[in-house]
């Protein structure tokens, strides 16, 4: 069974086309990646992927779970994590609030749960600062909170928006560490950047984005170049 199927998926606001006909098969345990510039559609397409937008035409499935079924759609997204390019917190809680928040809300036991909470937080370099509210935070430290917040309930699957953007070389490290220790134990990655480096060291394929469509896909291993010569010469091909 596949991970994450996309088929013809297009999305329109108003008479402007953002995403094209874009077809996607991931599979369980894959590390996927679409790369492209700011305005190729990236956004909106995990957010047609987590079911926040509804397509003008084609579909998503999640496990073969349709994103169209709101029914479906819980079921799908109770086994994925997601890290916002720019996430959102209540201001007034503390971190380890705030995922004792989302612990429950995921259902884990409170057996644990203030064990797990310090063990992620530590993997996001926020462990001594667990205590201090939200507010107080930098751009950076609510990244790694997000980050924290996707991973706490060690979820099958991680969709990613740009998640080491704003983060600190220290973090960025350990984020990278921990996500490639989840890949070797088979999480699903989908990771969305305009990060040629990010994409290369954390996907086995990566899908280019232009304009709404995907110009060409990338294979480590198979496609006989690297990352970044197929991503220019496909990109100059679009050009021209």
């Amino acid at each position: 069974m596949s991970a994450i199927i996309a088929e013809n998926l297009t999305k329109k606001f108003g008479e402007t086309l953002v995403l094209s006909k874009v077809n996607l098969k991931i599979d369980l345990g894959e590390s996927y990646g679409i790369l492209g510039p700011n305005g190729a559609g990236k956004s909106t397409l995990i957010r047609l992927l987590l079911g926040l937008l509804k397509p003008s035409s084609g579909y998503v499935k999640i496990y073969g779970l349709d994103m169209k079924r709101e029914e479906e759609k819980v079921k799908a997204l109770s086994k994925i994590g997601y890290i916002p390019e720019n996430p959102s917190f209540p201001l007034q809680f503390n971190a380890f609030k705030l995922l004792c928040f989302y612990g429950r809300l995921y259902g884990l036991g409170e057996s644990g749960l203030k064990e797990r909470i310090i063990e992620i937080l530590r993997v996001v370099n926020l462990k001594d600062k667990m205590s201090v509210k939200i507010g107080h935070y930098s751009r950076g430290m609510l990244k790694r909170l997000a980050i924290a917040q996707a991973l706490l309930s060690n979820p099958e699957i991680i969709i990613m928006d740009e998640p080491t953007s704003g983060v600190s070389l220290d973090g960025v490290l350990a984020f990278k560490k921990y996500i490639k220790e989840k890949m070797n134990q088979g999480i699903t990655i989908f990771l969305s950047t305009n990060d040629l480096e990010e994409a290369s060291e954390l996907c086995s394929r990566v899908g280019i984005l232009s304009n709404g469509r995907i110009i060409g896909e990338w294979e480590y291993g198979k496609s006989g170049e690297s990352l970044r010569d197929f991503y220019i010469r496909v990109m100059n091909i679009e050009k021209d």
